[in-house]
C-alpha cells in the first residue's frame, strides 16, 4: 500500500508539469538556450522549459504592470530562466547571525549629513566611481564583487583613475580571514585582507570563477585600504548619508525573493513583492544575509 501511494504521489508530480508548451515561444526558447550554453537530455529539456516558460509569464505580467506605475523596476530573462526559486536559492551562500554579528567590533559609520546637504537622489556611475557591472558566475563570490566595487570607487576618489581589481585575488587569498572562496565570505573580511596585503588590477589577476591557489603579489599590487567602517543595519540615514559623503559602499542583504532573480533596471523597493516573508514563513530565514 505505502508503495502505491509513493507511486500515485509521483505521477501527481509529473502530471503537474505536463501543461501545454508554447509553440509561439520555440525560437525564443532555442535563441535563450544558445545565448546561455543549455543542454538537456529529452527527459529534462520539457521539464526546463516549462520552467523557463513559467518564467517568462511572470516577467512579463510583472513589466505590464510596471509600465501602469505599479512597480519601480523591470525585470529580464537571464541565465536563471530555467531554475526554479528552491534551486535558485541554493545558489546564494548565506551567512548565519553568528557570523554577521562577530563584525560588531568594527567601528560604526559617523557620517551624519544634514537633509539640505544630501539630494534626493545620487548616482556615482556619473562621476565615474563605477566600473561596467560584471560577472561572478556559478561562484558564491559576491562579497569579492562588493568589495572591490567599494574598493574601486576610493581608488577613483584619490587618483582619478577608475581602475578594475581583482576579484579573483580575494577569493584565492582571503581564506585565512574566514572567507569561503566559492562558497561565500563578508566584504568586511576582504577589507581586512587588503588592508593587510593589498590587492592587484583584474587584469593581472584576472577572475576565473573557481577557487585556485593564491597568486598575489606583492610587487605588483595596486591598491589597498587605509581603513574601514561598518554602516548600521537597517539605518537608511546614515547608509544615506555615508554613501553620499563617502562613495560607493558594499552592502549585503538577503535576495531570497523571485525578483531579485530576474531584476532588470530601476528602484528595487521594498513591497509585497519584494518582502523575503512572501517567500519564507520562517522569520529566521529572513534575518540571515545571503547576497552582497
Amino acid at each position: 500500500m505505502q508503495m502505491k501511494l509513493l507511486l500515485m504521489a509521483l505521477c501527481a508530480v509529473v502530471s503537474s508539469f505536463k501543461q501545454p508548451l508554447s509553440t509561439e515561444l520555440d525560437a525564443i526558447w532555442e535563441e535563450w538556450k544558445t545565448q546561455h550554453s543549455k543542454q538537456y537530455s529529452k527527459v529534462d529539456e520539457g521539464f526546463r522549459r516549462m520552467i523557463w516558460e513559467t518564467n517568462q509569464r511572470l516577467i512579463r505580467q510583472h513589466n505590464l504592470e510596471a509600465e501602469i506605475g505599479k512597480h519601480t523596476f523591470t525585470l529580464g530573462m537571464n541565465q536563471f530562466g530555467d531554475m526554479m526559486n528552491k534551486e535558485y536559492n541554493a545558489l546564494l551562500t548565506a551567512n548565519d547571525a553568528e557570523e554577521v554579528k562577530s563584525l560588531d567590533g568594527i567601528p560604526l559609520s559617523k557620517w551624519n549629513c544634514s537633509l539640505s546637504a544630501a539630494p534626493e537622489t545620487w548616482d556615482w556611475r556619473q562621476y565615474g566611481y563605477v566600473t561596467p557591472v560584471k560577472n561572478q558566475g556559478s561562484c558564491g563570490s559576491c562579497y569579492a564583487f562588493a568589495a572591490v566595487g567599494a574598493l574601486e570607487g576610493q581608488l577613483f576618489k584619490q587618483t582619478g583613475t577608475l581602475l578594475p581589481l581583482s576579484e579573483q585575488n580575494l577569493v584565492d587569498c582571503s581564506g585565512d580571514y574566514h572567507n569561503n572562496g566559492c562558497d561565500g565570505g563578508l566584504a568586511m573580511r576582504c577589507f581586512s585582507y587588503v588592508s593587510d596585503h593589498g590587492i592587484m588590477s583584474e587584469r593581472k589577476y584576472p577572475y576565473t570563477a573557481e577557487v585556485g591557489p593564491c597568486q598575489y603579489q606583492n610587487a605588483t599590487k595596486e591598491a589597498w585600504c587605509k581603513g574601514f567602517n561598518r554602516v548600521p543595519s537597517l539605518d537608511e540615514k546614515v547608509f544615506r548619508d555615508t554613501l553620499y559623503e563617502v562613495g560607493p559602499i558594499a552592502v549585503s542583504v538577503n535576495a531570497t525573493h523571485p525578483s531579485f532573480k530576474f531584476y532588470k533596471d530601476g528602484e528595487l523597493g521594498v513591497t509585497p513583492m519584494t518582502r523575503c516573508e512572501q517567500v519564507y514563513v520562517q522569520p529566521a530565514s529572513c534575518a540571515s544575509i545571503n547576497h552582497s
